[in-house]
């Protein structure tokens, strides 16, 4: 923000003002309430480009090199919420309601009760970087083994039938970085399939909210909005399955899931490999989360999906003198 315009604030967030203004109240109200409430915090001076130029000063003379939110993007997220606080005591807006609209404005009402991390599995293995092979070998290994990314899973004795993993290696002259993504029946195109980002989402709201039909990948990627505490995405049966399966989240620990019989048949593992270190380190570091069925979890799947024919997708690329990548993916074998 470089001039105080009351509109401006919220220019970036019409889809959440939209939301506030299905209560009946005007668009053009809405904004100019967020403005209002930022001025009372500090206004332009607080929030605009002298303090985003002050910010970035602070961190490079502390010589970090990291993500953080702009001054005047954390007001307007804070103004609509609190907008969205208003509107729910005046009677405005249900109870129920307030959750999925807090969502779209950065905040996570509830989380789901994973437990974890736990340490990487060790049948989920970490890529190799090849420091003392040289500059290029090592660059050219990396791509090239990449075809060991595609081999089918199994952790303890159980099948992995879907996951999302990310591993980063930063060196002095050098970053390598592997994502990869399984799922049933996942076909994908695109160049970030190896994200998990095209498999079918939902919400978590008390609980798995499917946005859409049952999905075709058997799972759903849970988005969790701005808790960095928590991994970037969730795994979870899709709830129409579940459902038809007769299958539930056992009491005791959400994070598996018991047939009827009450039988431990799946479970979802978020573990982490290494950490960030400091700007001038080598550093590594690995996420994932993975579904993981037991033998007669897979099978009465497969009662119902027919073959799960789980596809794998997985990109890794080398950030040097200059960038290469590569991507491949297949149907399990």
């Amino acid at each position: 923000m470089l001039v105080n315009d009351p509109l401006g604030w919220t220019d970036l967030f019409t889809t959440q003002v939209r939301d506030l203004a299905r209560t009946g109240t005007p668009e053009t109200t809405i904004r100019y309430r967020c403005a209002s409430l930022i001025e009372s915090w500090g206004g332009l001076e607080k929030f605009g480009q002298s303090e985003t130029e002050r910010k970035l000063s602070e961190l490079e003379r502390l010589n970090l090199r990291i993500t953080y939110s702009k001054p005047h993007i954390v007001a307007t997220l804070r103004a609509l919420r609190h907008v969205t606080g208003e509107f729910r005591l005046s009677g405005l807006l249900e109870p129920r309601a307030t959750p999925q609209l807090l969502y779209g404005m950065n905040y996570q009402v509830n989380l789901p009760p994973l437990k974890g991390p736990m340490v990487r599995p060790a049948s989920i293995p970490r890529p190799t970087a090849h420091r003392d092979s040289g500059w290029q070998s090592g660059e050219a290994k990396w791509l090239d083994e990449i075809e060991l990314d595609l081999s089918p899973l199994i952790v303890d004795g159980d099948f992995v039938i879907a996951e999302i993993t990310h591993f980063y290696w930063r060196l002095i002259r050098q970053n390598f970085e592997m994502t990869r993504a399984r799922a049933p029946f996942y076909v994908e195109e695109a160049y970030w399939a190896s994200t998990g980002h095209a498999l079918p989402p939902a919400l978590w709201i008390d609980g798995v909210c499917a946005l859409d039909e049952p999905s075709e990948s058997i799972v759903r990627r849970i988005s969790i909005s701005g808790i960095p505490t928590y991994p970037d995405n969730v795994l979870v049966l899709c709830p129409e399955w579940l459902h038809h399966l007769g299958w539930q989240h056992d009491p005791g620990n959400w994070m598996h899931y018991l047939d009827r019989n009450g039988v431990c048949v799946a479970r979802l593992i978020w573990w982490r490999d290494g950490a960030p270190q400091d700007v001038n380190q080598d550093q590594f570091w690995g996420e994932g989360v993975a579904l993981v069925a037991t033998r007669g979890g897979r099978s009465a799947l497969e009662s119902v999906a027919g073959p799960l024919n789980i596809g794998v997708h997985s990109r890794r690329s080398a950030d040097g003198a200059r960038t290469s990548e590569r991507r491949m993916s297949r149907v399990e074998q």
